[in-house]
């Protein structure tokens, strides 16, 4: 039994991506304020799921390198988001997602392990975490 099955979230986390890339399509960019945090964040909604992206400066610039830093142009846009590792504050390496921008796939993707869903018509796994 996965944790995420017994504690869900709204927000998608590296776990979820269970060691693979995921190539998702952006649907709304929201700024969000967090309880702890005084700082407000920008959610990322993907279509195919109601579970957002929390995106950090370091993703948001990666988006805005292709997309621009307008954050409405991004809507309809293709990102991919990979398993990775960070240092967090303590200095301890933790996993994370970081977006990488690419080119369409040539070939059709297949669905992922577990979901026998067929991919959409446009090429890209929008199946939900």
């Amino acid at each position: 039994m996965k944790l995420n099955e017994v504690f869900p979230s709204s927000y998608i986390a590296a776990a979820d991506l269970d060691g693979n890339e995921k190539t998702v399509t952006i649907e709304s960019v929201e700024q969000t304020q967090f309880q702890n945090d005084p700082r407000p964040k920008l959610v990322i909604k993907m279509r195919g799921t109601d579970r957002g992206f929390v995106v950090n400066k370091t993703n948001a610039t990666t988006i805005a390198s292709f997309y621009g830093d307008e954050t409405d142009n991004w809507l309809g846009k293709r990102i991919t988001l990979i398993p990775a590792q960070t240092a967090n504050p303590a200095g301890q390496q933790v996993p994370c997602i970081r977006v990488k921008l690419m080119q369409p796939p040539a070939a059709e993707p297949q669905p992922l392990p577990g979901n026998p869903q067929r991919p959409p018509a446009d090429g890209y796994d929008s199946t939900p975490f």
